[in-house]
């Protein structure tokens, strides 16, 4: 049985640990942090299955937005803890490498693609769509 999380309620205050890939020589392939802060409404730029929240912490990049994927626990700020819940439609993700080198996500559902590249986030196109499709 295949789970993931559903997307949080917009406006919702909400604490998300989640995995991501670690880039740093000599440490785990993988790394786990947790960031607090509100799910914001989805934009037309926002992947399928990614929340979009506005972070607690002062940084020049308060706006995160992350795959359900990989996304290991969600707790709302009343204490309730979110559950996974079995994925109804058939959703399979690539982790894609760029031309210079940056990690790109690319998810298909159904007949839908999207992709975390920039390129995407402008054109709805991609070649890292292209290229999957292809296969």
């Amino acid at each position: 049985m295949n789970t993931q999380f559903s997307l949080p309620v917009v406006g919702s205050r909400v604490s998300i640990t989640f995995e991501f890939p670690s880039y740093v020589i000599g440490s785990p392939k993988v790394s786990k942090t947790t960031i607090t802060g509100i799910v914001e409404k989805a934009t037309k730029f926002t992947p399928l299955n990614f929340v979009r929240i506005v972070t607690d912490f002062d940084s020049p990049v308060r706006v995160r937005e992350i795959p359900l994927t990989r996304i290991k626990d969600i707790q709302y700020s009343n204490g309730s803890i979110a559950l996974k819940e079995e994925i109804k439609e058939k959703t399979e993700t690539w982790t894609v490498e760029g031309s210079r080198g940056s990690k790109y996500i690319v998810v298909k559902t159904k007949n839908n693609w999207t992709c975390s590249c920039p390129g995407f986030q402008f054109r709805k196109i991609c070649r890292h769509i292209t290229e999957l499709k292809g296969n």
